[in-house]
């Protein structure tokens, strides 16, 4: 019976060890010949599924093609994939999880895009603290990110990258198409990148939720949405900063033609349009779109300085709208054939036919106004007086400076708002400084005041 029983452990004790999971290896690549292989297609060769890539500093050209889970790591700063060819420098299918971390990819141009190429079904892909230079490709100068994937995408740097596909073609520096819900692009600036279609910066896409946090949109231009192009449904923008972005049609900063977007705690300031929507254009019979904490300044369109909106449902509330510009319809915001709503937001020193237009009357309360040059709203009057409407100086701590923060005597501060405005303060930021009051003197007040010590 022993020798049964022993028997017995002996082949448990077989299969469970066979049943155990491989664990996962880390391979060198090393050019100066001091790891397991000398080139990143080499190393690919030699790893599974799982496996890890270490990467020494040095300039590696080449192009890899992978279908199986890896993960390439830069070993520290000076890993450059150079794409010194037509392909791209990493093309990932079929694989459901892979990451790329610290790799600087530079130059070259390609078919789809330049530094990578994910096409893959499911799972998760990371690509962390890469950068992205000098890049040129249909879609995506520096990445294209298609199929159903989650996408991570976290602290990537994109300078300078180009889609060059023409108009039907989309994403300067990159093209984001995910239908798996969760997709994540956070603390990545796009910089001086460009499309002639949408998005200059990134263009996303897809049947579930995608969320851009903490990213950075400069200088960047496309036909439509100079910064951003979002067909995702929903797309969350939260903290984001669009900065003297260029649209040759609409869209300075953002063209959203899509379901529902939700911008919230963003700064859109000097952005430009040729047509509408300096800062935000957005157009679909059936969509919504809620703005809410947001900085709207010196944006410009021919119609729609910050935002135009068309044939959709606008919710705005507690955003702050500056000096933005448009010499024909709404220097604010121009909504056309759509409802909207405007609750606790400041309109201030705008330039162009009222800071509000709107071929259908919306609903204001508890906005500010002060010195909106053309009127505060269009053909059906203006809203002050009505619905804790006010026109007064919301009194900033320092414009100029782009300090937006309220003095402790802003009529939008709770303490000096209409009762029911006053659970929180109007316009995107709260109170920040004590201003030092000043009056109006003639000049026989000030010599009798000199006189009589």
């Amino acid at each position: 019976m022993w020798f049964r029983l022993s028997i017995a452990l002996s082949c448990a004790l077989v299969c469970a060890l066979f049943s155990q999971p491989s664990q996962a290896a880390t391979y060198i690549v090393d050019q100066s010949g001091g790891g397991h292989a000398l080139t990143i297609t080499l190393g690919a060769d030699m790893a599974a599924d799982g496996d890890t890539l270490l990467i020494y500093p040095g300039v590696y050209g080449e192009a890899v093609s992978i279908t199986t889970g890896l993960h390439f790591v830069a070993d520290g700063p000076g890993v450059i994939w150079d794409a010194d060819a037509a392909t791209p420098c990493l093309i990932i299918t079929t694989a459901p999880e892979a990451s790329v971390h610290g790799i600087e990819f530079v130059g070259g141009s390609g078919t789809d895009a330049n530094g990578i190429v994910l096409d893959t079904i499911g799972g998760i892909v990371s690509i962390h603290n890469c950068t992205f230079t000098n890049m040129i490709g249909s879609w995506g100068g520096g990445a294209y990110y298609s199929r159903a994937a989650v996408i991570d995408m976290f602290g990537c740097t994109f300078t300078n990258c180009h889609g060059t596909g023409g108009t039907g073609l989309n994403g300067g520096a990159a093209y984001i198409w995910s239908d798996t819900s969760g997709s994540l692009i956070t603390n990545c600036t796009f910089s001086g990148c460009s499309t002639q279609g949408m998005g200059g910066g990134i263009y996303v896409t897809g049947d579930n939720d995608i969320t851009l946090q903490d990213c950075v949109f400069e200088g960047c231009t496309a036909a439509l949405g100079g910064g951003l192009g979002v067909s995702a449904d929903p797309a969350m923008v939260i903290d984001c900063s669009f900065v003297d972005n260029y649209a040759t049609q609409t869209g300075g900063a953002v063209f959203a033609p899509m379901e529902r977007l939700i911008m919230e705690g963003s700064t859109l300031r000097n952005n430009v349009a040729e047509t509408e929507g300096g800062g935000i254009s957005m157009a679909n019979g059936t969509s919504s779109c809620v703005i809410h904490h947001n900085l709207f300044h010196g944006n410009s369109g021919v119609e729609g300085g910050a935002i135009f909106s068309a044939a959709m449902t606008l919710t705005s509330s507690y955003n702050t709208f500056f000096a933005n510009e448009a010499p024909s319809l709404g220097s604010g915001v121009y909504v056309y054939l759509g409802a909207a709503d405007f609750q606790s937001d400041i309109f201030c020193r705008h330039s162009g036919v009222a800071a509000i237009f709107a071929v259908s009357a919306p609903t204001i309360g508890c906005c500010v106004f002060w010195d909106n040059f053309g009127g505060n709203a269009g053909s059906y009057g203006n809203p002050v007086g009505s619905n804790d409407c006010v026109e007064a100086d919301p009194q900033f701590c320092d414009w100029s400076s782009e300090n937006f923060e309220l003095a402790s005597t802003s009529p939008c501060v709770p303490a000096n708002s209409p009762s029911a405005c006053n659970s929180e303060p109007i316009g995107a930021f709260g109170e920040g400084c004590t201003l030092t009051p000043t009056y109006k003197v003639t000049w026989g007040q000030i010599f009798t005041l000199f006189h009589d010590q």
